[in-house]
């Protein structure tokens, strides 16, 4: 099975100069909590997460419409192809902890979103009778790892100030 036959084929984008409001609103009008970041060519740059912009402002004393999307972005970006293996992007993203895969095509433009939520309703499509469908076999072990609680994690402008709210 091939990642085109699973990811969403119309992801939800911003440039990195929107600001942290437009992406907020964005995500509420996509009913999504995440958004790829793209550049004006529609390549990926990263993607920003709910969770990535609630910490962001959690920690800082700025209104949403201050910060920039480039400002919170993850400067770290794992894709894959469209005709990527299914399983094999799934060990990618255990390897990589990561729970959303921007999927390119051969000019790297974005064409999808692999999410573990795709995931879930593939292995649990009742539709699929190909002898290579996703089975709850290929996915549990993934979704044990990438679910799995880590360490507290702080933001680098807090760590001094911060220790005392971190319990090990």
């Amino acid at each position: 099975m091939k990642v085109h036959e699973l990811c969403r084929r119309a992801p939800y984008t911003i440039g990195p100069d929107a600001n942290l409001a437009q992406a907020v609103a964005a995500m509420w009008e996509g009913d999504c909590g995440a958004l790829v970041v793209v550049d004006a060519e529609t390549r990926p740059l990263a993607v920003i997460t709910d969770r990535d912009i609630a910490v962001a402002l959690g920690t800082r004393d700025v209104a949403a419409s201050a910060l920039k999307v480039s400002d919170v972005m993850s400067r770290r970006l794992f894709t894959c192809l469209s005709d990527d293996d299914v399983r094999a992007s799934i060990r990618f993203m255990v390897r990589n902890g990561v729970r959303r895969l921007p999927v390119i095509d051969r000019e790297a433009k974005l064409t999808g979103m692999l999410s573990v939520n795709d995931l879930v309703l593939a292995a649990q499509s009742a539709r699929m009778s190909r002898h290579d469908e996703l089975t709850w076999a290929d996915l549990v072990p993934a979704l044990e790892v990438l679910y799995r609680p880590s360490r507290s994690r702080i933001p680098d402008h807090l760590r001094g100030e911060a220790k005392e709210l971190v319990t090990t």
